[in-house]
């Protein structure tokens, strides 16, 4: 390898960070920091899951820190180890969250969705990132959590994904086109599994009764 690749991929390799945590009245909070970047990743503990939210000088947009990739490299090894050290067997999602009036910040967590899914492997499944009341979600769930996942019978619906902790059903259409439906109930989505015509039962119990959103 020549001198200037080698000092490239040094350039790019990750920084060195420190790791603290902190048990508030609210829950756990854990911090990694790496001060040669001025970089900042939180995960905070709620009752079934884990919100993760990280920062480069207070910033958002890292494309204008001057070492991205530098940036992004401790980014996932700092995840790899935060997720190793607070993850618990009973945590159910990990989810990032952005207003629509920070376009900075939702660029950014959309850039990290795979490389967060990379990290958490086939165990977790990202399964939506639906802009509600101007708020982005990104969210992971554990595979055991997210159920009924059914192939259907179907010209142009090929399945039906329900999420039975926030009632939100997912419809996948046989072009690969999918369509968040939430607000369904368990009773509704089995009648929907067992109907003759699912894309009949579609037009005439789902379209104007319930909101439908491309994902």
């Amino acid at each position: 390898m020549r001198a200037a690749e080698i000092l490239v991929e040094l350039g790019n390799a990750p920084a060195s960070f420190e790791v603290e945590v902190n048990d508030y009245s609210y829950g756990s909070v854990y911090h990694s920091e790496s001060k040669e970047l001025g970089l900042d990743l939180y995960l905070s503990r709620e009752i079934s899951g884990i919100i993760i939210e990280f920062a480069v000088h207070g910033r958002y947009d890292i494309s204008k820190t001057g070492n991205a990739i530098k940036v992004f490299s401790t980014v996932k090894d700092m995840l790899i180890r935060a997720l190793n050290d607070f993850l618990e067997p009973e945590d159910e999602y990990i989810k990032f969250s952005a207003d629509s009036s920070e376009p900075s910040r939702v660029k950014l967590y959309w850039r990290m969705v795979p490389e967060i899914s990379e990290i958490l492997g086939p165990e977790w499944k990202y399964v939506k990132r639906t802009p509600a009341g101007g708020i982005h979600l990104y969210v992971w769930e554990r595979i055991n959590k997210v159920i009924n996942e059914k192939p259907v019978q179907s010209a142009w619906i090929s399945d039906l994904t329900y999420n039975r902790p926030n009632k939100v059903l997912t419809m996948r259409l046989s072009n690969g086109i999918s369509y968040s439906i939430p607000n369904i109930t368990r009773t509704t989505f089995e009648q929907w599994l067992k109907s003759p015509s699912k894309g009949f039962f579609f037009h005439n119990k789902i379209k104007d009764n319930y909101q439908v959103r491309k994902i």
